[in-house]
Parts: C-alpha cells; sequence; structure tokens
C-alpha cells in the first residue's frame, strides 16, 4: 500500500514538470564514498528530522531539497508531498507508536517515505487529522 501511494506521490511530481540539476555523476558518486569526518560536538543536541525539515522549509523553501537524476524536489515540495503520503498513511490506521518498514532503493521516493514517517503525530490522532506542512504556522 505504501509503495502504491509513493508511485502516485511520484507520478504528481512528475506531472508537475519538476526539472532537475544535472551534474557530473562521476564526482558525485566519489563525493558519496569518501569518508566524512564527524565534529565533535559537546553539549549540543541533535535535531530530529522534523524539526531539520522545518528550518530547511523555514530558511529557503524554493532551495532544492533532493535530487535524483533529471528530477528534482526543493524543500517546500517535499514538505508537501510528505505532508499528502502522511496523511495517506494516518488514513490507512498508521498511529505514532506502529512500526512502518521502508524498503525502497536510494531515491526521491525513499527521501519522501522517510519524511512521511518521521512525522509527528499526536497519541490521539483520529484518521481524518490534516498534517499541515511543517513550515506553517498552523
Amino acid at each position: 500500500m505504501v509503495s502504491e501511494a509513493l508511485r502516485k506521490v511520484g507520478e504528481q511530481q512528475g506531472a508537475e514538470g519538476n526539472g532537475g540539476a544535472s551534474g557530473d555523476s562521476r564526482s558525485a558518486a566519489a563525493e558519496r564514498r569518501r569518508p566524512r569526518r564527524r565534529p565533535e560536538r559537546r553539549g549540543a543536541r541533535a535535531a530530529l528530522l522534523p524539526q531539520l525539515l522545518a528550518a530547511a522549509v523555514e530558511r529557503d523553501p524554493s532551495a532544492t531539497a533532493v535530487v535524483e537524476d533529471d528530477r528534482s524536489l526543493t524543500y517546500a515540495e517535499l514538505d508537501e508531498a510528505s505532508s499528502r503520503l502522511a496523511r495517506y498513511l494516518i488514513g490507512l490506521g498508521v498511529g505514532p507508536e506502529d512500526v512502518v518498514a521502508l524498503a525502497i532503493a536510494r531515491s526521491i521516493q525513499s527521501v519522501l517515505a522517510t519524511w512521511a514517517v518521521a512525522r509527528p503525530m499526536p497519541p490521539s490522532c483520529p484518521s481524518t487529522r490534516t498534517i499541515p506542512p511543517t513550515g506553517s504556522s498552523t
């Protein structure tokens, strides 16, 4: 069911004509393979996924959030699409303590699914609950 929802979201994104950035795939692949050093943080709290998306949407909603081949999503588009998928999951009865397994190859859809599942839901969320986009003030 989730894969069907992801397919629908992907089709909608493709139909909306989202262009993408092209680049040298060899240098991008080399960059992904290069080990990165993690900076030491003393006393800093790690942000949760919903907080990271909210901050990015607030900072620059039109900035590119994710790129795959010739497709890309801005932070605002990622926020809106992941909200749509989260509402779909809630409609299926998925709640705050439910486990949602994601078995999707690395793609725009996998990023969307991760953000949708990571969205906070109150324990009393009815299946008709509306999830506002992370950057909204409501």
